[in-house]
């Protein structure tokens, strides 16, 4: 990424499904992002256009209401159709998950200008400035909150990422990440296909797109100050 790139912020979020109601939240994501940000920001959306079939009225709705607030702070919106393996929204894993969950792991092959992206799930709100996580300087292969409910992890919890090999003890949430695109793409050039066999033939992960990234990280990742990570059920 040249230094023009660099000026600019690239945030992505993952609605998936342009009709329903859970685009508002990813309209609350984006907006709570731009209002932290002094710098240009580009917002890519990642969605399956298949989903839409039928109800165009609703996609357009949405679409409209994104691009009213990116023309509020001159955001430039990309939109990227990713259509996941139809085995994947079987998985028992993802009956409680939407399979939406799944597709920052295309980033790396979708975005392949971009040396890195900042990934916020949907129901995020962002209270602090952008411009300090984009400018984190990032060597791994991506940065993340370490997860702090890790000692209240159940034994069976336990038992099966030990099996799986992933790291109990460095375990990192996927809701806010910086990913590394560039060295993920130049060492793992399948990362996307890999991983998605991995979860075919290990369909019982309890927090499926997370572990996935736990499991190729092998706990080797940048992590990000736990102020990203302050969640409330209120």
């Amino acid at each position: 990424m040249n230094q023009t790139q660099y000026s600019r912020i690239h945030i992505a979020l993952s609605p998936w499904d342009l009709t329903d109601d859970y685009n508002r939240h990813a309209g609350v994501t984006m907006l709570s992002a731009l209002e932290h940000s002094s710098q240009p920001v580009t917002i890519h959306l990642l969605y399956d256009a298949k989903l839409s079939f039928g109800k165009e009225k609703e996609e357009a709705y949405n679409k409209a209401c994104y691009q009213n607030i990116a023309d509020k702070y001159n955001c430039e919106l990309e939109y990227h159709h990713v259509e996941l393996p139809k085995w994947i929204e079987e998985l028992p894993c993802l009956k409680k998950w939407t399979p939406g969950a799944m597709l920052r792991l295309y980033l790396p092959e979708l975005l392949q200008d971009l040396d890195k992206i900042i990934y916020f799930d949907c129901d995020m709100i962002i209270r602090t400035s952008i411009d300090v996580l984009w400018n984190t300087n990032i060597n791994k292969y991506l940065s993340a909150c370490k997860d702090n409910s890790i000692p209240y992890f159940s034994r069976n919890r336990r038992k099966l990422y030990h099996k799986l090999g992933i790291d109990v003890d460095s375990y990192f949430c996927s809701g806010v990440l910086v990913m590394n695109l560039k060295r993920i793409r130049n060492e793992h050039p399948k990362f996307a296909e890999n991983l998605l066999t991995y979860i075919k033939n290990n369909q019982n992960l309890p927090y499926p797109d997370q572990d996935l990234l736990n499991w190729f990280c092998e706990g080797n990742y940048d992590e990000l100050d736990q102020k990203y990570n302050i969640y409330s059920d209120r």
